[in-house]
C-alpha cells in the first residue's frame, strides 16, 4: 500500500470536508492514510502549492461564491480547493 499524507485546518469547514477521508468512510483501497496534520490556512496553501502532502485543503481569498473542488495533480496528489464568501 502506498502512503497518503493528510493535511488540513481545524476549523470547522476543513473537519466537514475531510470528515469521511479521516473516519475511513472513503474506500482508499491502496492507500494507507498516515495520522493527520493539522496546521493554520496559510500554511496549508503555501504547502499545497510546494507539494507536500497528498491531499490538502488550498483556501484562496476570493470575494464571492461557494464552491469546493476537487482537483488532481499530475503526480496523484489530490488538492480540495475551497472557494467561500
Amino acid at each position: 500500500m502506498q502512503e497518503l499524507s493528510i493535511g488540513f485546518s481545524p476549523c470547522p469547514n476543513d473537519t466537514y470536508i475531510f470528515c469521511g477521508l479521516v473516519n475511513g468512510k472513503v474506500p482508499l483501497s491502496s492507500w494507507q492514510p498516515q495520522p493527520v496534520i493539522l496546521e493554520d490556512v496559510e500554511t496549508l496553501n503555501e504547502w499545497a502549492m510546494q507539494g507536500r502532502l497528498d491531499t490538502s485543503c488550498f483556501m484562496p481569498a476570493l470575494r464571492s461564491g461557494v464552491a469546493v473542488v476537487p482537483y488532481w495533480l499530475p503526480d496523484r496528489r489530490l488538492i480540495l480547493a475551497v472557494f467561500q464568501k
